[in-house]
């Protein structure tokens, strides 16, 4: 996932080997303090006399794993609220369901332990509880306000990346899926008889995720921005 050049050392390339994974952002990074996501949720397998099915009385976390496990797991770290086979935790779930762009400083605030530093990865996909608040007031709000705001949120969040990966860690940051193409939206445009409302939608994802995109720094700390629509 990450490969971090040094400066030094005759242009030795050293793989980076983070000790701490922290996950930011709202219900697509969040893992509940019993281990339920906001996904399909898996139940435990068990096997009885060679036969394998699940157990529907007992939920396994680390089945239809959300990114962040996925990234952590590339690393050997574990998050606190889904250990799996790990013995110790190494990573925290500071992201919450509902929160938007404006909760992130708190979210990063709440990281307990050491301070930030260069061992610590931090992921990070946020925004889309924002897209949603920008709809609702859809048409009371115009069109063109609602791109308008979308920038402005989406360049709040760049702001706070570069922020959060100048105190040391290397940040890995998700786009914004596009909500545009889910059956929610989907079905705005039958309930509201507008046909063109999933089409707002996915350009108020487009204008966040552009204008936060231009606002990364590219140079010093290390940031890699991923395309949620290429996962």
């Amino acid at each position: 996932l990450l490969l971090l050049a040094s400066c030094g050392g005759g242009g030795q390339v050293e793989p980076f080997a983070p000790t701490r994974v922290l996950a930011f952002g709202d219900d697509l990074s969040t893992i509940e303090a019993d281990g339920r996501k906001y996904t399909v949720n898996a139940f435990k397998q068990v096997t009885v006399d060679g036969v394998t099915s699940d157990d529907p009385t007992t939920l396994d976390c680390t089945r239809n794993p959300l990114w962040i496990q996925t990234a952590a797991s590339s690393f050997g770290l574990a998050f606190d609220r889904c250990l799996g086979s790990a013995t110790t935790a190494s990573g925290q779930v500071l992201a919450q369901a509902g929160h938007k762009v404006a909760d992130l400083a708190a979210q990063i605030a709440a990281v307990q332990g050491d301070a930030l530093g260069e061992k610590d990865l931090a992921l990070v996909m946020t925004g889309m509880n924002d897209i949603l608040e920008l709809y609702a007031s859809y048409p009371t709000s115009g069109r063109d306000a609602l791109l308008a705001e979308a920038r402005v949120r989406g360049a709040a969040l760049g702001a706070q990346v570069n922020e959060l990966a100048l105190r040391g860690p290397a940040v890995v940051v998700l786009t914004v899926p596009d909500i545009g193409l889910s059956p929610y939206a989907l079905a705005q445009n039958s309930s509201s008889g507008d046909a063109t409302r999933s089409a707002l939608i996915s350009e108020l994802v487009a204008a966040f995720n552009n204008r936060m995109s231009v606002e990364l720094i590219n140079d010093g700390p290390v940031t890699i921005l991923l395309d949620s629509r290429k996962l």
